[in-house]
């Protein structure tokens, strides 16, 4: 979420967690690759064993995702350091690592030409209430964002690569 180490409350008192990409870019975290049939658990970041941490990893050359472009999902509850969060729940990151070191490219519904112009951020967090208030500098994170927030608990593949429905699955590699 973007609040860092102010924290969503501001006070510097309670600094978040760092986001499951900086995480694995550090070295800090294992990535999963859930299973395809069946329940996929994953555990809360606060629980995790700090000695073996894990996120989901989906894609990257598999399930219909290019190489270098995937989904990282991780539980994000409120407790410990994320206990100023807005929502807990699961927090779906969409990664596209062929930007290289291009991380200021804006794109979102909404924008001209949009998303047939190709552009977006390398690391984007996928906001279950499909607002894009973070892309939109509208705030820091809200309680919509997270999944199952507010009864938000599925995502799936667009039925209209133009016309979505927001946030989805699809490749932006299309």
């Amino acid at each position: 979420m973007a609040s860092g180490s102010w924290g969503f409350d501001r006070s510097q008192l309670n600094p978040l967690h760092a986001s499951a990409w900086s995480k694995l870019k550090w070295g800090w975290l294992s990535e999963v690759t859930p299973r395809t049939s069946g329940l996929n658990y994953i555990s809360a970041t606060e629980d995790q064993n700090p000695r073996h941490p894990q996120v989901y990893k989906i894609g990257d050359g598999r399930h219909g995702f290019p190489r270098g472009e995937y989904l990282l999902i991780e539980n994000r509850q409120k407790r410990g350091l994320d206990v100023t969060l807005p929502q807990g729940g699961l927090v779906i990151w969409k990664i596209d690592d062929s930007l290289g070191d291009d991380y200021d490219t804006e794109g979102f519904p909404g924008q001209p030409g949009w998303p047939r112009n190709g552009k977006h951020y390398r690391i984007a967090m996928l906001q279950a209430d499909g607002a894009y208030d973070l892309e939109r500098g509208n705030n820091r994170g809200d309680v919509g964002d997270v999944f199952h927030a507010r009864g938000v608990s599925r995502i799936a593949p667009s039925s209209n690569f133009e016309r979505g429905p927001f946030p989805n699955t699809d490749s932006y590699q299309n």
